[in-house]
């Protein structure tokens, strides 16, 4: 559940199924709030996420 968001892969423009400050994981409780205060923030698809 994207909370009416949509983020897309910054590889292959996919839907996103995470997305990432720099280099930590986003639980989508504090999506919203880390959209705001990152300035880093980078969405993946499932075959582009990194390990």
């Amino acid at each position: 559940m994207h909370y009416g968001i949509m983020s897309y892969c910054i590889k292959c423009f996919a839907l996103a199924d995470v997305c990432l400050c720099e280099t930590k994981k986003v639980p989508l409780s504090e999506y919203t709030h880390e959209m705001k205060e990152c300035t880093d923030l980078k969405c993946y698809c499932k075959e582009h996420i990194p390990e």
